[in-house]
């Protein structure tokens, strides 16, 4: 049982109809203006005279220019009309209380709204304090479905100028940008840009030991809700930490969550690895890892790795941004030279084995020693030398020979 609706419906009478009649013929052909109607469906209409005395009429029945009505409808009396006068389907209260049964601001109803435009499809303005638009369901369906088949964004939010300067967008790619409504970069769905801070805020209020929580997830799995087991080296996860430097943004620092191991059934070593970029390059290689055996290993540390040191024309160069522990193999009568990035604080060792044939060390002059004597190497072939140091500053390192080592 629903109303009809057609548009610009406007005919006559074809004879006179008294002040109850309910049957009433229109002009031949007229009927074919009018809805048709199925059982239950019904349509209002409205008769006029050249006094423009009107009357409004449910018509539930049609068949060809006959009409069986209801007389009298929407607060107007049944009145007596001659063959002439007007015969018309106009809006009416009463049929758009039908289509939209409006109570306060809720509008419900079985009809749907389909509005076409080349502008606006649907503007909706609020001066006051309630909501502009509600929506409220109670279904299985979705309460909200927009779909975007165009170029254009799917959703804008703005909350005063157009444009706004912190709007809501969701684009036609599906990617969610708070602060502008260009998407950045449509690898990254979710994006909050802009020249007033691209923060992130999690809040929780609890009485609770709980507190706010981000969780990252991979899966192998070749589609979503499809499991699949990750590997040894996969990457969980990265953070980073990307600055401008004046044509594009390049990567600073990241924070990267591994798999540290071969997962199993509740199983899942990992690994953090932190990574910056040295000054002169464009990105990041490790600093630091904490491993799945929660042992801290720092690349440039006394507990990091350990860098090999060769001797080119009687001098090792040593880097101290390359590491802090060394290892070095005489081959020849050498000098080790003063070293270069060096930070105070820094401490470490070199391990000095001899060769084949035992050589001779000198030092350069920030090396210094107990008693201002510069200790001498092993003079024995493969004899094992220990130079541990501690840098003072820029210019000084304190160190002491521990000789023969066995």
């Amino acid at each position: 049982m629903a109303i009809k609706w057609t548009n610009n419906a406007s005919t006559t009478l074809a004879s006179a109809i008294s002040a109850v009649a309910t049957t009433i013929t229109v002009a031949s052909s007229g009927g074919s203006l009018f809805p048709s109607l199925s059982a239950g469906d019904y349509f209002y209409a409205t008769l006029s005279d050249s006094s423009n005395n009107l009357e409004i009429v449910k018509v539930t029945a049609k068949v060809g220019d006959v009409m069986t009505v209801v007389r009298g409808q929407d607060g107007t009396t049944g009145t007596a009309y001659v063959g002439g006068d007007k015969f018309e389907l106009r809006p009416t209260a009463a049929g758009l209380s039908i289509s939209f049964d409006k109570s306060g601001d809720t509008i419900t109803g079985p009809s749907a709204i389909v509005v076409n435009s080349s502008s606006d499809a649907l503007s909706i303005e609020q001066t006051g304090s309630g909501e502009a638009l509600l929506v409220e369901a109670n279904g299985s369906g979705n309460a909200l479905h927009i779909t975007q088949t165009g170029t254009g964004n799917a959703l804008l939010v703005e909350d005063s100028s157009n444009p706004d300067s912190t709007p809501f967008v969701v684009d036609a790619e599906g990617t969610t940008i708070i602060g502008s409504t260009t998407s950045q970069n449509n690898s990254y769905r979710l994006q909050s840009v802009g020249t007033n801070g691209g923060d992130l805020l999690t809040q929780r209020w609890a009485a609770s030991t709980g507190g706010s929580f981000i969780r990252m997830q991979k899966s192998r799995g070749a589609s979503v809700g499809t499991a699949g087991a990750v590997s040894s080296g996969d990457s969980i996860a990265t953070l980073s930490f990307d600055g401008d430097d004046g044509a594009a943004f390049i990567q600073a620092a990241t924070i990267s969550a591994e798999v540290d191991g071969t997962p199993g059934a509740n199983d899942m070593p990992g690994r953090l690895v932190f990574s910056t970029t040295a000054d002169g390059a464009s990105s990041p290689i490790e600093s630091m890892r904490i491993n799945s055996a929660q042992r801290l290993i720092v690349q440039k540390s006394s507990s990091g790795a350990t860098a090999a040191l060769t001797s080119s024309s009687a001098s090792i160069a040593v880097d101290m941004n390359s590491a802090n522990n060394f290892t070095h193999t005489t081959t020849e009568n050498t000098t080790l030279a003063n070293p270069t990035n060096m930070t105070a604080g820094q401490y470490g060792s070199i391990v000095i084995t001899q060769g084949a044939t035992a050589r001779t060390m000198a030092f350069g002059s920030y090396w210094k020693f107990a008693g201002g004597t510069v200790p001498s190497l092993t003079a024995s072939p493969s004899a094992v030398d220990v130079l541990v140091y501690y840098v003072e500053s820029s210019t000084r390192i304190t160190a002491r020979l521990i000789g023969d080592v066995k």
